[in-house]
């Protein structure tokens, strides 16, 4: 009987390593075609030549503007894939990025696990703020994410802000990327809903966001 008992266990370990395998390959397939994606989405590399604190905060200045193809409206990206800003005024040789952190700034997005849809809004200084139904139950640490292309990790919640009076919390938002540190950028047309703040009246040669 111990014989029969030892046969039936390693059956059981034989189809349970199967299915692991098959598992294991489709995982493989499915991160090979995430890569392929990637690498279909083509941008425009550009080294930043003004960031905060040399530039006015929340903005940020890229070595690639009208020459290089780039045009009012395209996702800055940081290292990783990290969801910047957006072009806000370019020129012929240089472009300006109003980053996500900027005050006027919008954008949609979600949080956590179950993807609970937000607005994202600018709070100026590098960082960002939205608002949520206390029944949501958001945390800190929880990832907030926006869309360009698939799901992007823009930032993660820091601190609920609530009053016992108000059905809604204010989530404090720090950006997943360090803004001081940044010295490239990748532009690309992401076709993201955001809304940059008027920028002021572009010098000779540049075009603006209205």
């Amino acid at each position: 009987m111990g014989s029969a008992r030892a046969r039936g266990c390693g059956t059981s370990a034989s189809h349970s390593s199967s299915r692991l395998s098959l598992k294991n390959q489709a995982l493989h397939e499915r991160v090979n075609d995430l890569a392929e994606l990637g690498q279909d989405i083509q941008g425009i590399a550009a080294g930043v030549v003004a960031r905060p604190p040399a530039s006015p905060y929340d903005t940020l200045v890229a070595a690639a503007g009208l020459k290089r193809g780039v045009a009012l409206g395209m996702e800055a990206f940081g290292e990783g894939g990290t969801p910047l800003g957006i072009v806000s005024s370019v020129s012929s040789d240089f472009s300006r990025v109003t980053l996500f952190s900027a005050h006027g700034v919008t954008t949609n997005g979600w949080v956590g696990q179950a993807g609970l849809p937000l607005i994202i809004e600018g709070a100026g200084g590098g960082a960002l703020r939205a608002s949520a139904a206390r029944s949501a139950g958001i945390a800190a640490g929880d990832v907030v994410f926006v869309p360009g292309p698939g799901k992007l990790p823009i930032g993660a919640v820091v601190r609920v802000d609530s009053d016992p009076a108000s059905p809604s919390v204010t989530l404090r938002i720090a950006p997943a990327f360090n803004l001081f540190s940044i010295s490239w950028v990748e532009l690309r047309d992401t076709g993201i809903t955001a809304f940059p703040p008027k920028a002021d009246p572009p010098s000779a040669g540049a075009t603006s966001a209205p």
